[in-house]
């Protein structure tokens, strides 16, 4: 389901019809809005019968490097 979708189905599921599209995508941008802005200040969202929403830190693993060299070894021809 896309933001258009969403809105249809709320505008198709109004009893009155009082609401326009235009409004219902309004009110649904000002709800994600809020939703974004309360995330990005570290905080969780609960949101009864629906979910729980929160940002995590996610702690990669550095990537290190190796550089090999791939050196002929000299030996002497003398045997021991």
């Amino acid at each position: 389901m896309n933001k258009t979708d969403l809105i249809e189905l709320v505008f198709k599921n109004q009893t009155e019809k009082k609401v326009s599209k235009i409004q219902i995508g309004k009110i649904i941008d000002l709800i994600f809005d809020s939703m974004t802005t309360e995330l990005n200040r570290g905080k969780e969202i609960q949101i009864t019968d629906f979910g729980t929403f929160g940002l995590t830190e996610k702690i990669t693993k550095p990537i290190i490097k190796i550089k090999s060299k791939l050196e002929r070894q000299r030996r002497s021809g003398k045997k021991s």
